[in-house]
């Protein structure tokens, strides 16, 4: 019976050792347990509140979706619905202060801080929005007028910026604790850096040929609709042209560098080296003193290596006549001597390679411009609805 009872109370110090053991267990927190963050609160806010493209971390988008003919609108929008807008915060400045549980305070390093964007918008919702306004547009018609077409393309940008630039909240976590702040993602073109231009045009000597008759010109669809002023040749009226000679062209520049003058005589087969504008004519009205613009890459007429410093591009003008009944027997001899030249300035106005009259930078080359990737994204799906349009 003794060893009986010394056995229970063995196994009753032991049990109750055990059950010690537990209760100390449960009770005793670890340090960490004891002392958790419970807010966090930002006292100083980023240095930097507003953002453009150039903070945009770019989706792996294959852009060949876009252009491929077989998309739908519903498999357009099902791609680019997996990819959000992504910025490079940057929380640099930042000072956040993490309160614990037991009611102390800690200044916490922004770099142990993780930050995102709470409300970014969605690739597929801006495809979506594109895609629902295309379907209110009016059919895009051989007779709509530039700014016709202008207006639409703008109040579909003003929507598509209005859901992409704006102001969003960027969440900032540590541990367990959250708080966030505002910022402006803003439609900004960074400063580019201009090269500078190596060349200056000093003078340019017209052609040989200056002077134009109907002979000379393109009309299009002549052959089964010849001007004669009907309503239907008519409509074809303006898009009369003709492209100058160029043969006995020369034009003479200035290298700002070294102080030297040089002169390109072109014999008129160099159509890869040099660009003619072509020049908008009517059928039978006579015209003198068509301004016409020749432009070039210096370097590559005087066969010189591509220059990585300075931009070796120029644009100088040249003036030709239009005759609508033939060239008159005493030639109007002061169009060669109208020859002018152009400092290739930003803002030179030239005609568009396909014989219209366009804008054309013809100064420096422009370093290229990282934008958001999602107005590229747009415009293409822009395209697919304008192309279902006109196929309609």
């Amino acid at each position: 019976m003794k060893r009986v009872l010394s056995l229970a109370i063995v196994l009753m110090l032991a049990f109750s050792c055990v059950f010690t053991a537990f209760a100390q267990t449960d009770d005793t927190a670890s340090p960490d347990e004891a002392k958790k963050v419970t807010e966090l609160k930002i006292t100083k806010l980023p240095d930097k509140l507003t953002y453009t493209s150039e903070d945009v971390i770019e989706p792996d988008i294959d852009l060949s979706k876009i252009a491929d003919e077989n998309a739908t609108e519903e498999s357009l929008i099902k791609y680019f619905s997996q990819f959000n807008l992504e910025l490079k915060l940057d929380l640099t400045g930042m000072e956040i202060e993490a309160v614990y549980s037991d009611g102390t305070t800690e200044k916490v390093d922004a770099k142990d801080c993780k930050a995102e964007l709470a409300d970014p918008f969605n690739y597929g919702e801006v495809i979506k929005a594109l895609i629902e306004s295309e379907k209110n547009m009016p059919d895009f018609t051989e007779d709509m007028t530039e700014d016709e077409f202008k207006k639409i393309v703008n109040e579909l940008s003003s929507k598509l910026y209005g859901m992409i630039y704006r102001e969003y909240t960027v969440n900032v976590s540590y541990q367990d604790a959250q708080t966030s702040y505002k910022i402006n993602f803003k439609n900004i073109w960074p400063d580019v850096p201009q090269l500078d231009e190596r060349y200056e045009v000093v003078s340019v000597k017209a052609p040989e040929k200056v002077n134009y008759t109907k002979a000379d010109t393109d009309f299009f669809y002549e052959a089964d609709m010849p001007y004669d002023g009907s309503p239907e040749s008519k409509k074809y009226y303006d898009e009369t042209y003709f492209y100058p000679e160029f043969k006995g062209l020369e034009v003479t520049v200035k290298d700002k560098i070294t102080g030297k003058t040089y002169t390109k005589t072109f014999d008129g087969t160099e159509e890869d080296m040099v660009y003619i504008s072509s020049v908008d004519a009517r059928p039978d009205v006579t015209m003198t003193n068509l301004e016409v613009y020749v432009m070039g890459d210096v370097n590559e007429w005087l066969n010189l290596p591509e220059d990585e410093e300075y931009s070796t591009e120029v644009t100088g003008t040249f003036k030709v006549n239009y005759y609508a009944n033939g060239v008159p027997s005493k030639d109007i001899s002061s169009t060669k001597d109208t020859a002018t030249k152009d400092t290739a300035t930003k803002d030179t106005v030239t005609k568009s390679a396909t014989g219209g009259n366009g804008a054309v930078q013809t100064g420096n080359p422009i370093t290229a411009v990282s934008v958001a990737l999602v107005m590229l994204v747009a415009s293409g799906a822009m395209f697919v609805c304008y192309r279902r349009k006109i196929e309609k």
